[in-house]
Order: structure tokens, then sequence, then C-alpha cells
């Protein structure tokens, strides 16, 4: 099958999004189907990739470019796929929908996100009954082209069923590459010394965009907690985003410039490294969906400190992979210190993360979406 996945951007290390995309787009190839992604860019963009096709995009916020048409390139190419893939329901959604109108291609849609909480962090000017309202009714027409509907997660299923989506929807969690995250002790202690840590320190480690939905500030408060009884602690943030100059400025006024290292955007192949060079993964997150940082900190052998939270609770098993705790900081700098304090706690919780983490191999995953895309297909030509 010729197999088109369409996102708004395509970026490997720039979202969760974008690395499953690129893990099944891999996987696709392997299994011999045809996969090509189309994606938006600012600017005239062509892809080092032949499979990769990229239309003009406008970069509107936190680096993130938008359209709602395809280039003429990518829509006489996505015209000649079999099956389109949506990843993000607004913009490569729209631009799915207006390019397949008159080809009648069959459609599938992930729900990677809590579009209703996004809204909520990046557009707070408006009513959130508003906003959620008009969440609801464009997913309801938007879900009417769809064959199906994929939910990465029991709890997203549920909220999708909730909202009254006209497509029937199937759970299927996005998966990675369990081999690249497995431990090493040689790379834990190369980057170690490269960021200036010491053997004997804790390091907390979270990994993902530096936005407002992260709640990245909730972080900062609980780690200086932290450091004030227990001093033998660093933090490594792993990302960038449009909140990244108002958080370094914050740990500079915090004092915390010797203990929080922000390392920017890194390369995706080195994320398995900063894995293994941490003792804790930490996440204030409040809008996952299925969150692929917390499953590769598991398969990196790490305890999860997370809050109770959509996704999260899913993906922590609360005093088994890690602690849950209720949003509040001085509960969470708890968290974080007993397992500074307790290497043996550290060692069962992220032992059991591991092979938690097994059932979550990009491999299975991919296979199991390609059932789907063969079982649509085949219904579109009976």
């Amino acid at each position: 099958m010729r197999i088109g996945l369409l996102t708004d951007v395509y970026r490997p290390g720039f979202s969760g999004v974008a690395n499953h995309v690129m893990l099944l787009k891999e996987g696709l190839k392997q299994h011999g189907q045809q996969a090509f992604v189309f994606a938006f860019e600012r600017g005239q963009v062509v892809s080092g990739d032949p499979d990769v096709i990229y239309s003009p995009g406008v970069v509107l916020a936190a680096d993130y470019p938008f359209g709602l048409r395809l280039s003429a390139r990518a829509s006489a190419l996505l015209r000649t796929m079999d099956i389109l893939h949506i990843h993000q329901p607004f913009a490569s959604g729209s631009a799915a929908l207006h390019a397949a109108r008159q080809c009648r291609l069959p459609m599938l849609f992930t729900a990677h996100t809590r579009y209703d909480l996004y809204t909520k962090a990046y557009l707070p000017f408006l009513p959130y009954r508003f906003s959620t309202f008009a969440i609801r009714a464009y997913m309801r027409v938007f879900s009417r082209r769809m064959a199906l509907i994929i939910a990465p997660s029991t709890s997203m299923a549920d909220l999708l069923r909730a909202w009254r989506v006209q497509a029937p929807v199937q759970v299927i969690p996005n998966g990675i590459n369990l081999q690249a995250f497995f431990p090493d002790a040689g790379s834990r202690a190369a980057l170690r010394r490269q960021l200036g840590l010491p053997e004997a320190a804790c390091i907390y480690l979270f990994v993902g965009r530096i936005a407002d939905e992260k709640n990245i500030d909730f972080l900062l408060s609980s780690f200086e907690m932290v450091c004030q009884r227990q001093p033998q602690t660093a933090l490594v943030l792993v990302g960038t985003g449009p909140k990244f100059r108002q958080v370094q400025a914050a740990v500079q006024a915090a004092g915390l410039n010797k203990k929080v290292i922000m390392t920017g955007r890194v390369p995706y192949e080195m994320v398995p490294d900063y894995m293994r060079a941490a003792d804790v993964f930490v996440t204030a997150s409040k809008t996952e969906v299925h969150p692929l940082t917390i499953i590769e900190a598991g398969a990196s052998s790490l305890p999860v400190v997370g809050l109770r939270a959509p996704g999260v609770t899913e993906a922590v098993l609360d005093g088994e992979t890690g602690f849950l705790c209720a949003d509040n900081p001085p509960a969470f700098a708890e968290h974080m210190r007993t397992l500074a304090l307790k290497p043996d706690v550290r060692l069962t919780m992220g032992n059991h993360a591991r092979r938690v983490s097994l059932a979550y191999s990009a491999e299975s995953t991919t296979e199991q979406v390609l059932e789907q895309y063969q079982a649509v297909f085949a219904r579109n030509h009976q």
C-alpha cells in the first residue's frame, strides 16, 4: 500500500508526535509498505528524504509552522495514496480533507493531544466552556470523514466517545524504539562528565517542550525545595520551546544556575544518552495523552515522578514504576527526595518500569496500525 502520513510538523525531536510519525514511517517501510510524510515548514523547504514532502507554512508562534493547503506537488502525490493517516486535526487535517475530497481516499486519524487542555493553556482569554464546546463540535464534524480514529490511551478513547465522535475508536498505544533506550553504563558516565555532573549526584531529568502546557515552573519550584535539603542533586531540562528564555531567567533568579542544566534542543538520537545519565525522570505536565517520554524513561530503567493528570496516570504505576501526587510542589519535592535518598527503591522501580515498557515496542504497535490500514483498505474496495 501507499500510505500518506499527515502531520503539522515533521522535525524528529521537535515533539512526541513528530517522533511517532518518524518511527511509524520507518516501521511501515520495514513491512514492505510505501509511506510518505506530508508536513508544513516555513518557506519552500525540500527534504533530503524523497518520501518527506513539505508544503509552505507560516510560523505563528513557538516555531510551529501552520498551513491549510498542501503545495501543488504535495497534492498531486497525495492523490496517488491508497490510504491517509492524519496525526493532527486542524492544519494537516484540514489540508487532508480538502485534498482528498475528489479522490475519496479512506482516512484514519490518531488523536495524540488533549486539544481542550491545549486551548486552555494557549488561549486563556477564551472561556474554557466555550473553547471546549468548539473543540467538541469540530471533532464531531471532522470525524465524520474518518474510517477509524486511533486513541493512544484508554482515557483518550473514553474522552472521544464522550465527545460523540462519528467514527469507531480503536486503542493502539504509540510505540518507541526500545533497544535505543536500554541502559548502558558507558554512555551514562560519559555524558555525566560532559555535563560536569558527579557520579554521586542524583540527576532528575525532564525531556520535552519548554512550554506552558509542560508546567516547567512547577518543576523548578519542586526542585528548589529538594535542593534545600538534598544538595547532591541536579535537574537537566532537555528541549526548547516558547518559554525557554523565561525559564532560563527564573533559574538565574532562583540562584539555581549551577544546579539546573538547560540543554536546548538536542538530536532525537541523543535523547537515550540523557536518559541513561539520569536517575529519575520528572514531569509536571497536565496535558498528556500517551507520554512517550515516560515510556522511554521506563525503557531506560528510570522511575518517574509525575502528577495525577491525564495520560500520566496510565503511564506510571503509582508506587511501582514511580510516584504520582496531587498538584502540590512540596508533595512532589518529597517524592523526588525519597528517590534521591533511596537508591534501592530507584533500582526496584526502574527495573519494573523497564519490564512494563516492553509492551510498547514500535515494531508491535506498527503491526497493529498496519492491520487497521489493511482492514480499512479492504472495506473501501468491497
